[in-house]
């Protein structure tokens, strides 16, 4: 979760284009449920990164370090 001039982003990385395309398709229903739990979400980004799972946790990491540097995460 990142969180920008009040508004909240949730980002979602998949490792697979299926899996893209089926969060993509339920966006919505992720939305209710996020909401039921008393998570306001104003926006959900879904990328799908095709890289070996070490080489991925490694990006994410890297990419989460970036962003604490810009935002507040929750």
């Amino acid at each position: 979760m990142l969180q920008q001039e009040n508004e909240t982003t949730a980002q979602v990385i998949v490792s697979s284009a299926k899996t893209k395309e089926l969060l993509d398709a339920n966006l919505s229903t992720l939305r209710q449920v996020l909401t039921s739990q008393h998570v306001s979400v104003d926006q959900v980004d879904v990328a799908a990164v095709q890289a070996a799972p070490e080489t991925s946790v490694k990006d994410m990491n890297a990419f989460a370090n970036e962003e604490k540097s810009a935002a507040v995460f929750y």
